[in-house]
């Protein structure tokens, strides 16, 4: 089991405008941001581990429906790691 992360307001915040940012420059779909998410959650700021964000793009590419749920996978697990 991860630690709990302690998250304030600004780091939601701060996923929140990166993501955003993202958004805007995703013009092939979101998968193709995916590498700029691993390097923000995974590598700056050790959010997410590595197995979670790469299960997280399997399970949403996996299931039916649009490729996009990987973002809403990838918010809820830095969500459970933050103790919620």
């Amino acid at each position: 089991m991860n630690p709990v992360l302690d998250l304030s307001a600004s780091d939601w915040l701060s996923l929140f405008n990166h993501f955003a940012t993202l958004s805007l420059l995703a013009v092939g779909g979101a998968i193709t941001v995916a590498p700029d998410m691993h390097r923000f959650l995974v590598d700056n700021n050790a959010w997410l581990t590595e197995a979670q964000f790469n299960a997280s793009i399997a399970i949403a590419q996996a299931a039916p429906g649009p490729n996009v749920l990987f973002i809403a996978l990838l918010g809820w697990n830095v969500g459970l790691n933050a103790g919620g």
